[in-house]
C-alpha cells in the first residue's frame, strides 16, 4: 500500500510538472521601427598633391543601448582629391537602421605602407598614409523612425595632413562632419588685385623656392585679427 501511494504521487508531479512547460513562451524581441541614413566625404584642394587614396573598412557605431552596430564597407577604396566643394563621394546610401541616438561613429580605413591601404602621391611619388587611430570620426547623430538622415565629412587636407619623421599622416584636427539640412555651397571669384597685395605683404614668410597657395573663408565684419580666424585654430572654421 505504501508503495503504491508513493507511485501515484510521483506521476502527479511529472504531470504537474509537463502541464506547466506548456505555458512558457519564448521572449518577443521589440522591432523598433527603422529610419535611413547615408554619408559623404568631401575635401578641399591641396597644391601639390595629385591623389589622396582612402581604403576603408567598415562603418561602426554604439546604440543608445551600448549595442555596437557595424556597416561592412567592402574595402572601398577612392580618391579624395575627385570630390571637392560641392561633391562628395558617397561611402553609404540609405542603409535601414532602428531608431534612436548613436554615438561613437568612425569609419575605420586600412593604414597606408605604400603599396597597400591608404597613400599619397606627390612630386616625389608614392607614399603611405597612416589615419590617426586608425579611423574618420563621425558626430553623435540621432535618427527617428522615417528619417533620411544624410551627412558630409569634411576633410581640410591643410588642416589635418602632416609629415613626421618620414610618414604622412592624417590627423582629426582636419575632420568634422555636418548634417546636410544645415550646410550650404557658396561658388564666387576673389578679385586677383587682393591675391597679389596678400603675396606681396607677406613675401618675407614663403620658403625659398616656394609659391603661394590661396584658399577663401568666409567670417562676421567682427573678425579682422588672424589670431580670430577659426581655420587658424583648433576648431572647424564655422
Amino acid at each position: 500500500m505504501k508503495t503504491n501511494t508513493a507511485l501515484l504521487l510521483l506521476s502527479s508531479l511529472l504531470l504537474v510538472s509537463a502541464c506547466g512547460s506548456d505555458k512558457s513562451d519564448p521572449e518577443k524581441e521589440t522591432v523598433l521601427p527603422t529610419g535611413k541614413l547615408s554619408l559623404g566625404i568631401s575635401d578641399s584642394p591641396m597644391s601639390g598633391v595629385s591623389h589622396l587614396g582612402l581604403v576603408l573598412d567598415e562603418l561602426i557605431m554604439t546604440d543608445a543601448a551600448g549595442v555596437i552596430v557595424r556597416h561592412d564597407l567592402q574595402d572601398m577604396s577612392f580618391n579624395l582629391l575627385n570630390y571637392q566643394g560641392i561633391d562628395s563621394h558617397m561611402v553609404i546610401s540609405g542603409i535601414d537602421l532602428p531608431q534612436g541616438r548613436y554615438h561613437d561613429a568612425y569609419i575605420t580605413v586600412h593604414q597606408g605602407d605604400g603599396s597597400q591601404g591608404c597613400y599619397l602621391e606627390n612630386g616625389q611619388g608614392r607614399h603611405g598614409l597612416h589615419v590617426t587611430d586608425g579611423q574618420l570620426p563621425i558626430h553623435d547623430f540621432e535618427l527617428t523612425a522615417g528619417q533620411h538622415l544624410s551627412l558630409t565629412m569634411e576633410i581640410d587636407l591643410y588642416r589635418g595632413l602632416s609629415y613626421h619623421q618620414g610618414q604622412y599622416k592624417l590627423n582629426h584636427d582636419g575632420m568634422w562632419s555636418v548634417d546636410n539640412r544645415y550646410m550650404g555651397h557658396l561658388i564666387g571669384e576673389v578679385d586677383p588685385q587682393w591675391i597679389a597685395d596678400c603675396e606681396s605683404t607677406y613675401s618675407s614668410l614663403a620658403p625659398i623656392g616656394g609659391q603661394f597657395t590661396h584658399l577663401a573663408y568666409l567670417y562676421p565684419k567682427t573678425i579682422n585679427g588672424i589670431s580670430q580666424m577659426g581655420d587658424m585654430g583648433s576648431m572647424p572654421p564655422s
